[in-house]
């Protein structure tokens, strides 16, 4: 272990997994099992994210943990799962119980995403360097491919675009009228604006950063954003 120059955070954390589910390993076995470590970042990486049995569903809570401007809430992040583009209404929204959703992020990405306190994110800045590539050349897969590994594969102006698509379908949702949220009213005081962020667990981040993602996304000239842009803006 002393000798691998790769040894991170993430990497000793993968150890760590592996001697936790053998509760009856002995000292004499643990020699066998350190040579059954990803020797690298990178398979360490892989090995944590092979796991999963649902790499669709996986990668988009890694497209959005990626792409958010800063750390989402456990809460956030349930809210921004649960979103689909189809003019729902808020009340309709299907979210999973605290509980039930810790378990379904582990299940699905393992130790590449952690919790601390209300905030997610990847475990480690180089989980994201890992994952992410900002050149479409450079990804290991493309879109037709089936693609098994996981490294360079989430392009990160993808990872914006679908966050800007969460955002703008969860502000077209119906029932914000109830707040009067539609009503252009430049006057709003600021604790008006924080009860509503209080109210509604992603309001806040969907009506920040709708735009900056969209940028991030270089999808200006994208149609079916910009249909939902107009929508947003011209309620």
């Amino acid at each position: 272990m002393l000798g691998n120059p790769q040894r991170t955070y993430l990497w000793v954390t993968v150890i760590l997994e592996i001697v936790s589910k053998r509760p009856d390993l002995i000292a004499e076995e643990l020699p066998q099992i350190l040579k059954k470590i990803p020797p690298t970042i990178a398979d360490a990486c892989e090995a944590i994210l092979s796991k999963t049995e649902d790499r669709e569903r996986t990668e988009k809570i890694l497209h959005i943990i990626i792409a958010a401007i800063r750390p989402l809430t456990l809460k956030e992040l349930n809210v921004a799962l649960a979103v689909k583009n189809n003019r729902a209404a808020l009340g309709d929204l299907a979210l999973l119980p605290e509980h039930r959703f810790r378990m379904a992020l582990h299940n699905y990405c393992g130790l590449f995403v952690t919790i601390i306190g209300p905030n997610v994110s990847l475990i480690h800045q180089i989980a994201k360097e890992f994952l992410a590539s900002r050149d479409t050349s450079q990804l290991a897969c493309d879109a037709k491919s089936d693609c098994r590994t996981w490294g360079k594969t989430l392009e990160l102006a993808k990872s914006h675009l679908i966050l800007a698509e969460v955002c703008l379908s969860y502000l077209l949702f119906t029932g914000w009228e109830k707040d009067n949220l539609l009503i252009d009213n430049r006057e709003r005081s600021g604790e008006q604006r924080v009860r509503w962020y209080a109210e509604y667990d992603f309001l806040e981040c969907a009506a920040k950063s709708w735009a900056t993602h969209i940028k991030q996304s270089g999808a200006n000239e994208n149609a079916a954003i910009m249909n939902l842009v107009l929508e947003v803006c011209h309620p």
